[in-house]
């Protein structure tokens, strides 16, 4: 059931033109995503991901402000917006005191994404048991395109794309499967 803040419209969006984020936290990932080999390779393959999308006339992305996919799509964004003109990135966080559960990089990333981006908005001052799933409807509901970092769909993100399917929303998928074998490979 949709609440009022899962239909809430963010001021500036183009529908056409925006695509928003959806994956796993780091702990949700097939291999360790902080070691520096994994890391930027994740980056890299984000990095594609979002010059398709600007390819395909994409300018605006919305990330949900979670530690790992989240976090590390935002930051993709705020760095290619030094290279690519007209690039937006709006921030949702599903509530305000979400912060005070961050320390060490996860603030400092946290932080530099909130301060940085073009829009920044919390759906609640406090958590509440729907919080999340109001912040993924919002973002599915202001974008025309889901970029997934997916390696279990019986998890948040695989409720996002459920959710993104049955509205028609065009699904990007990162298998995070195949890239972890391949960064084991190699």
């Amino acid at each position: 059931m949709a609440t009022g803040k899962s239909l809430l419209r963010l001021p500036g969006i183009d529908l056409s033109r925006t695509a928003c984020f959806t994956g796993h936290r780091p702990e949700g990932f097939p291999f360790e995503l902080y070691s520096p080999k994994n890391y930027a390779a994740f980056k890299k393959v984000l990095q594609k991901h979002v010059y398709d999308a600007v390819g395909d006339g994409y300018d605006t992305f919305i990330t949900g402000m979670q530690r790992g996919t989240d976090i590390i799509a935002g930051l993709t964004v705020l760095e290619m917006k030094k290279t690519v003109p007209g690039l937006r990135l709006y921030c949702v966080s599903p509530f305000e005191t979400e912060i005070t559960s961050r320390h060490g990089r996860d603030l400092y990333e946290y932080i530099t994404l909130r301060d940085s981006c073009d829009y920044f908005t919390a759906l609640r001052k406090y958590y509440s048991n729907s919080s999340f799933h109001e912040r993924n409807r919002v973002m599915v509901n202001n974008s025309t395109r889901v970029i997934a970092a997916v390696y279990s769909m019986g998890s948040g993100t695989g409720n996002t794309l459920r959710y993104a399917e049955s509205r028609g929303t065009s699904i990007d998928v990162i298998n995070l499967e195949a890239l972890g074998g391949w960064l084991y490979a190699h």
